[in-house]
């Protein structure tokens, strides 16, 4: 008798068993037909920098070849304030750099040639766009740069880089005697500054 009780109970409990299983299953099942959720569409999210930086380029107009240069006032490397405009040199060679920028470093090879060789005529410049003067002076020093370096502290959101269109790094501006920019690029390569610069007769 307890032997047949122990094969009832037995039996019931396989069955119990056997229906939560098959449950189990079912739900798996059904959640493999679920459909993959769609993305929300309608919602465009945008980088808050980028976003800014065109804000603020939207209210100026960029300068380009044929335009007078924009003048600017910045800081040097002992602290003071220094006009663009009062660079000497009749001719200038603008240059927007960074200190961490592999580009910009290989050019300064090229630009101290340029710089003893039309040490009278032309006046370079470069702009630095870091924001910590720190890391503008230590290369400064690394390189033995012995020309104007500039620098406002205000990365991608300087007015001067702004008003210049810089989007990329190093960017040349070579400005006339007259104060009108004749030509500018983006980007170096060995020999480039050289050749722009020869192209300029009156130089």
């Amino acid at each position: 008798m307890k032997y047949l009780l122990f094969v009832c109970l037995f039996c019931c409990q396989l069955l119990t068993s056997q229906n939560n299983t098959n449950k189990c299953d079912s739900i798996s099942t059904s959640s493999d037909k679920l459909q993959p959720l769609k993305p929300i569409t309608g919602i465009r999210v945008e980088d808050k920098l980028g976003t800014k930086k065109r804000l603020i380029l939207s209210k100026y107009k960029v300068a380009k070849i044929g335009d007078v240069a924009y003048d600017f006032t910045a800081i040097n490397v002992q602290g003071d304030s220094v006009k663009f405009s009062n660079a000497q040199g009749e001719f200038k060679l603008l240059i927007f750099t960074n200190s961490g920028c592999t580009g910009c470093v290989k050019s300064i090879v090229e630009l101290k040639i340029i710089a003893e060789h039309y040490k009278n005529r032309l006046s370079i410049v470069s702009f630095y766009r870091d924001r910590e003067i720190k890391r503008v002076l230590e290369s400064i020093k690394k390189e033995n740069i012995s020309w104007l370096c500039l620098w406002d502290g205000q990365n991608y959101f300087s007015s001067t880089v702004i008003k210049y269109g810089v989007r990329g790094v190093p960017m040349f501006f070579l400005i006339d005697d007259k104060g009108i920019i004749v030509d500018s690029w983006t980007g170096y390569r060995e020999g480039i500054i050289k050749e722009r610069i020869c192209n300029l007769e009156e130089l």
